[in-house]
């Protein structure tokens, strides 16, 4: 199925909501792929290896301890973590290795998505979008999707090529 035919299919209509109703159904959601986390004076990252297309998470070493050892000792004091499938795992994982509630994870405004447009879709679509770790959910009944971008064809949104994909 190639996009245009998979937003034939399943997606319906746009809904027009408030502002306030766009809040009300879709909590705030931390952008984990593009986060860089500051927690009690520690720097947290996590990133995408590109080689197998899974997350990892790290620490950032200051530029104290560079100045205090060579690179290559900083680097082992840096131990690489397991790979995981979401970016949102990887930052689970981070709070756990380092003892950090995990919703303090997602006490950063600069690392929210923002929905800006709603689309009443299909419940086969909605459950895709879930998997995707995209904004859904069940208002009235009925299921939602809260796009994070706009100005764009939907059919060209990445979650919607990778789903056409598949």
């Amino acid at each position: 199925m190639n996009p245009k035919e998979l937003i034939q299919n399943h997606v319906i209509r746009q809904v027009y909501l408030s502002n306030a109703e766009i809040a009300e159904i879709f909590p705030p959601r931390f952008d984990y792929e593009n986060a860089c986390m500051s927690i009690e004076g520690r720097e947290f990252h996590a990133d995408l290896d590109e080689a197998s297309g899974n997350y990892f998470w790290w620490e950032a070493i200051s530029i104290e301890v560079l100045l205090k050892t060579d690179v290559k000792a900083a680097d082992l004091n840096n131990e690489s973590h397991q790979l995981v499938s979401t970016a949102r795992q990887a930052w689970f994982d981070c709070a756990q290795a380092n003892k950090i509630a995990p919703e303090r994870l997602a006490v950063c405004d600069s690392n929210r998505f923002e929905v800006l447009e709603v689309w009443l879709v299909s419940d086969w679509f909605y459950n895709k979008l879930g998997c995707q770790d995209e904004s859904v959910a069940i208002w009235k009944g009925l299921p939602l999707w809260g796009r994070t971008s706009t100005g764009f064809p939907i059919e060209r949104e990445e979650v919607i090529e990778l789903i056409a994909r598949f």
